[in-house]
C-alpha cells in the first residue's frame, strides 16, 4: 500500500484516520488529489461504522469538526440494535441499503457452509450484483451531498467497509480521484478494523451460531474483512448494466454535468 496517497504527507495538518474513544473505522476522504491536481477538502467528507458506542468526548470532537449531518446506510433492524448516539446532530436514514446476497450470508453459512474460498466467491457476487440494488439509495445519497453547502458530513454503515466503502468509491470516483487510489481507500479498512477484530466482534454477537461459527471461522474472513476482488465486482457490475462508472453517474445516480461540476466546486480545493 502506498501510504503517500493515503495517508497525509508530511505538510499536511489532518490525518486520514480520526481517533475516537469509541468510534469504528472513522476516517476522512480529505487529501486525495484529482486527475486535475485538486484535492479532496479535508474534515469535509467522513466515513465510519456504527456510532453506537461514543463517548461524551467523541461527541464534542464532532462539534469541532462542525459535522452537520450524519448519513446512516443500515437498515432499520441494525438502527434499532445498535442506534446512533450523536447528541443534535441531524440524521438522514431510510436508505435500508444491503450490498446484494450477502445478507443470506449467514443463512447459506448455516444451512450448507462454505469453504473460504466458496465464501470469496459468495461476496464477491453479491458486490456485482448489487448494483440495481443500491442505485436508488445512492442516488439520494448524492443529492444530499450537492444540498450540503458548508460544514462536514459523515457517511457509515455497521462496520463502515461494504456500503460504506462503495459510497466512498463513487464519491472519489465522481471527484475524478485515480482508480488506484480509490482502491486504497476502500483497502484501508484492513489497517483500521482488521478483519481478526471483526470476526471476534461477530462471533460474541452470534451466540445463536456459536457453533457452527467456530467450525467455519476461515470462512468469515470474506464477510468480515475487506478485499480488492469486492470492489473490482462492484464496477464489473456497472460496467455490465451501464456500460462505464461515467454513465452509471449519469444514467444511475441522475448526475448531470453541472451536478458533476458542483459536487467538485464544494468538496475539492
Amino acid at each position: 500500500m502506498n501510504k503517500g496517497k493515503t495517508e497525509a504527507s508530511s505538510g499536511d495538518k489532518h490525518t486520514r484516520h480520526i481517533a475516537l474513544d469509541g468510534g469504528v473505522n472513522v476516517r476522512d476522504l480529505g487529501g486525495y488529489r484529482s486527475r486535475d491536481g485538486r484535492q479532496v477538502k479535508w474534515r469535509t467528507i467522513l466515513r465510519s461504522g456504527h456510532l453506537n458506542h461514543l463517548s461524551d468526548d467523541d461527541r464534542e470532537s464532532f462539534t469541532k469538526l462542525d459535522l452537520r449531518t450524519i448519513h446512516d446506510f443500515r437498515r432499520s433492524p441494525e438502527i434499532e440494535k445498535f442506534p446512533s448516539i450523536v447528541g443534535d446532530i441531524n440524521i438522514v436514514s431510510g436508505y435500508e441499503l444491503g450490498v446484494g446476497s450477502m445478507g443470506m450470508f449467514m443463512q447459506t453459512l448455516e444451512a450448507e457452509g462454505f469453504t473460504p474460498a466458496e465464501a470469496h466467491t459468495f461476496v464477491v457476487k453479491a458486490y456485482r450484483d448489487c448494483v440495481l440494488d443500491v442505485t436508488g439509495a445512492f442516488r439520494a445519497f448524492f443529492q444530499h451531498l450537492l444540498a450540503q453547502k458548508s460544514g462536514a458530513l459523515l457517511f457509515h454503515c455497521m462496520a463502515g467497509k461494504d456500503r460504506t466503502g462503495l459510497a466512498a468509491a463513487l464519491i472519489l470516483h465522481a471527484l475524478d480521484v485515480p482508480s488506484d487510489v480509490i482502491m486504497e481507500d476502500y483497502m484501508l479498512t484492513s489497517h483500521y478494523l482488521p478483519v481478526d477484530a471483526v470476526i471476534e466482534n461477530f462471533v460474541r454477537s452470534r451466540d445463536d451460531l456459536a457453533a457452527i461459527i467456530a467450525n467455519n471461522r476461515a470462512a468469515l474472513v470474506p464477510y468480515c474483512g475487506v478485499h480488492p476482488d469486492n470492489l473490482i465486482a462492484f464496477f464489473q457490475g456497472i460496467d455490465l448494466k451501464f456500460g462505464s462508472i461515467d454513465a452509471y453517474l449519469s444514467r444511475g445516480l441522475a448526475l448531470t454535468k453541472t451536478d458533476i461540476a458542483d459536487l467538485k466546486e464544494r468538496y475539492l480545493s
